[in-house]
Parts: C-alpha cells; structure tokens; sequence
C-alpha cells in the first residue's frame, strides 16, 4: 500500500510517497549511487532488476571513476521513464569538522535538476536519496532534499515526487516539509 501527501514549497509541487520508485511513470528516475558504481541499496537494487541486465552493461562501459556529486544520465531500459538519472552519493562520516557530507547530498538534488533542466524534463521521481545504505539520518536527507530542490527548481519542471521505500523515512520528510 502506498501513502502519499502532496505539498507545495514554495509553489513548487511535490509529492511525497511511500511504494516503489520504479513502478513510476516519468521522464526521469534519480537516484544515487557510490562512486564504486556498485548496485548496492534497495533502491538501485530495484532499478537494476527492474530496468533490465543492459544497464549495468550501459553504465560500465560509460562511466569511469565518478567522484561523489556527479551526475549522468542513461536510458531508461524496462523501466516507465525516459532516463534514468544517476548521482554519485557520499557515504555519512560523522568526522565531526562540518558539513562536507551535507553539502555533498545536497549536490545529488541540486545536480540532478541542474542536468534535467538542460534537458528539458518535466517530472521527475527521486528516491529518499541517501537514507538507506549512505546512512544519512532521514530528517537531516529530508531537509537537504527540500533545500536541494527550492534551490534549483526550473520554470518548466511541473513536478516532483519523492519515493520513501520505508515508513520511517517517509514519516521524516513529512515531518520536514511541515517546517517548511
């Protein structure tokens, strides 16, 4: 069962919601990988089974030692998009000198609608990018993603939807966008 809640930031429409991100129809699918380029995590574990063995293939031959904050876009293969949008994700550290990491994430919202607007894209579906195995505390991901996405909203994007595959990410971004 999916649960959804749809705001506005700042007349900009996003969709919040719980389910499958690959099941989505739109002209893009972002999400987030490591600059190791391994498949790990739920979410591009479902992207690769979803979009078929030729995007491994696709992203191999056509990527080369990405460096966290990157961005590419790829065909969509099986999935209901037109591209896929990869953006290469840190991994949490707490290393206690500031927000290198934040502003990393941040980059992996910021980017990805930088390279959508290029190519004129109008919705678009992300994954709660790095809550899972990046192991960013959901409320801090909830709250780059937010900022992310004011920050470089486009005239012609129409709309967003934010794919939480777990109840208590979803419940964090929720409790994010009513500070907003």
């Amino acid at each position: 069962m999916s649960i959804s809640s749809v705001l506005t930031l700042e007349t900009h429409p996003i969709t919040l919601q719980t389910g499958d991100a690959t099941t989505i129809a739109a002209d893009a699918l972002v999400t987030a990988l490591p600059d190791t380029l391994d498949w790990r995590g739920s979410l591009n574990q479902a992207v690769l089974a979803a979009a078929g063995e030729h995007l491994d293939d696709f992203v191999l031959e056509n990527v080369f030692q990405p460096n966290v904050g990157e961005v590419f876009a790829v065909p969509g293969f099986n999935l209901p998009v037109t591209h896929i949008i990869m953006t290469i994700c840190p991994v949490w550290e707490d290393d206690g000198l500031g927000n290198l990491d934040d502003r990393a994430l941040l980059n992996c919202y910021r980017k990805p609608l930088e390279l959508a607007a290029r190519m004129g894209l109008k919705h678009l579906v992300f994954g709660a990018l790095g809550t899972g195995k990046n192991a960013f505390a959901p409320r801090r991901a909830a709250r780059l993603a937010f900022r992310g996405l004011r920050e470089r909203w486009y005239p012609e994007l129409e709309d967003v939807k934010i794919v939480c595959n777990r109840d208590d990410v979803m419940a964090a971004f929720v409790q994010e966008a009513e500070l907003i």
